[in-house]
């Protein structure tokens, strides 16, 4: 009878953000190219995994429950419910608020031609700016600009988005790029999208 032992040899990025949303690939061998067979779990949160053959694994963090300091986590997978070694060293990953992205402000420049020019603030943010996913209540995507109408360029700090008019009522902003998803500072910014109102309605009677 033939048996193997499956082994995790190496994995990357080593850490990313404390929200989770990092994609972590990892090498090994005898793994599987069923996704069922595969389970990662990293200091109890499961990274969710949408790639895998014998060789490669590739999966989404979670998130800390608290975002507020670094750790670091071990890394446990699994094929077909059986732990696999891990040659790795230090088979852990880390949780990093250093390399986490950070949403601080978004303040409106202006709104014309039924474009909303909002500047986002905060700190690492990839460049060029189109590196990152910059939505508003998980549905409006920002185009960056590039540069602010004084010219200045997009920076790990801001980024000059244009929106097409957010939907109604108080709409959450989210940030995402190769580290993960951003946190907010103290919280995730907000801005209140366009108010809906009925003007007319035709026919005034409906028998």
């Amino acid at each position: 009878k033939l048996t193997y032992s499956s082994q995790l040899r190496s994995f990357y990025p080593s850490g990313g953000s404390v929200a989770g949303g990092t994609i972590l690939y990892l090498q090994g061998d005898g793994l599987s190219n069923r996704l069922g067979d595969i389970s990662v779990i990293i200091g109890g949160i499961r990274c969710a995994v949408f790639s895998a053959n014998v060789s490669n694994v590739a999966c989404v963090t979670g998130s800390l429950a608290d975002t507020s300091a670094t750790e670091s986590k071990s890394i446990v997978m699994k094929v077909r419910g059986v732990t696999v070694t891990c040659s790795a060293s230090p088979c852990t990953y880390v949780y990093d608020n250093d390399r986490t992205p950070k949403l601080t402000k978004l303040e409106t420049v202006k709104i014309e031609n039924n474009k909303w020019y909002l500047h986002v603030r905060g700190s690492g943010f990839a460049l060029p700016s189109t590196a990152n996913s910059v939505m508003l209540g998980g549905v409006t995507k920002c185009t960056p600009r590039g540069e602010d109408f004084d010219g200045e360029p997009d920076q790990s700090h801001k980024i000059m988005c244009i929106f097409d008019p957010p939907l109604s009522g108080t709409q959450i902003l989210t940030l995402s790029n190769d580290w993960g998803h951003a946190i907010g500072v103290p919280s995730l910014p907000t801005i209140r999208g366009v108010d809906l109102a009925v003007s007319t309605i035709a026919p005034p009677n409906v028998s």
